[in-house]
């Protein structure tokens, strides 16, 4: 679910901070999740630039990519979303509504049922 997706966020936002964390990661996981909301919003070029900061700030904020793979999805541009996933799957957690996510982008690239949307 989207609530269950916003809370994985903030999770590892806060073990990315815990300990003094590295702040250009914190600020990645904030724009992540404002993005993430302007997509919601139909927001969605405001929403993809704000992802392509937040990779830039940090190349490991796996929930960056992984909106980034289903924006590029969506747009019909399936070699940059399966190379967006591709990087999302290393640098994400696993844990249960992430891995979800992902299993259903891959199952959308693949030509399976997907409801392919920004959570």
């Amino acid at each position: 679910s989207s609530a269950a997706l916003q809370r994985a966020i903030d999770n590892e936002r806060e073990r990315v901070g815990a300990g003094g964390g590295r702040p250009a990661a914190l600020a990645s996981y904030r724009m992540t999740a404002d993005a993430r909301l302007a997509v919601l919003r139909g927001e969605s070029a405001r929403g993809l630039a704000m992802l392509e900061r937040a990779v830039e700030m940090d190349g490991r904020n796996g929930f960056a990519y992984l909106y980034l793979a289903w924006l590029h999805f969506r747009e019909g541009r399936l070699g940059a979303a399966a190379g967006f996933a591709d990087h999302a799957e290393r640098h994400l957690p696993e844990v249960r509504p992430v891995s979800g996510e992902l299993l259903g982008l891959r199952a959308a690239l693949a030509g399976g049922p997907s409801g392919a949307r920004v959570r």
